[in-house]
């Protein structure tokens, strides 16, 4: 009776000790497959990681390239713009061609005799004073939007005091329109010859650049 409650007690252990193991061999189990998922979660968001980090790097260095001039743009319909040879500047105006175009501009202005007699009276008046004792006014005659005049110097000085009286000082400036000035040379006296053009007041004279 005794034996067999020993072996009674002996088996029942035994299959207690299989239960127990086997309950920890299933946990082990679990455990293991646990840690094999979140490697391999580990693993594809690594390798994902890297593939970013591989196409950044591409994108970046393609980046520099096109900055630093080591691969061409790719053309597009809207960069593409058609380029015309650079056209050559004309060249400056001589003196001599100023001057041509300057009377054949003067020329062509129609004359308003009542405009030609005040502007002509107000500018000889004006000319009295800028004008120095070694300068003289020679002729002027105005029409309708312009006034041509002569003078004549005796030296290089007087001109630039002339220049600097008519043209400059606020004080015996002769109009606010524009003006032009050129040395035609030396008159039969040897003096300094000067031809002035002088629009309206406030007023340009017209463009002789495409004449």
């Amino acid at each position: 009776m005794k034996m067999t409650s020993i072996v009674a007690v002996m088996a029942a252990g035994a299959i207690i000790g299989t239960v127990v193991l086997a309950f920890h061999v299933k946990n082990q189990n679990l455990a293991l497959d646990a840690l094999r998922r979140e490697l391999e979660s580990r693993t594809v968001e690594q390798a994902t990681r890297e593939q970013a980090f591989e196409v950044g790097s591409l994108a970046t260095i393609a980046a520099a390239q096109h900055v630093f001039g080591h691969t061409a743009p790719p053309k597009t319909i809207d960069t593409e713009v058609d380029t015309e040879p650079p056209k050559e500047a004309e060249p400056p105006l001589s003196n001599p061609e100023i001057r041509q175009r300057m009377a054949t501009v003067f020329a062509g202005d129609p004359v308003n005799q009542t405009w030609a007699q005040e502007r002509a009276k107000t500018l000889t008046a004006r000319l009295q004073v800028a004008l120095s004792p070694a300068s003289v006014l020679k002729n002027i005659e105005c029409h309708s939007s312009i006034c041509r005049f002569e003078t004549a110097h005796d030296s290089r000085a007087s001109f630039t005091k002339f220049m600097d009286g008519a043209f400059k000082s606020f004080d015996t400036k002769l109009t606010t329109g524009a003006s032009v000035t050129m040395i035609q040379g030396r008159d039969a006296d040897g003096r300094i010859d000067v031809v002035s053009y002088v629009a309206g007041e406030g007023e340009p004279l017209p463009s002789i650049g495409q004449m």
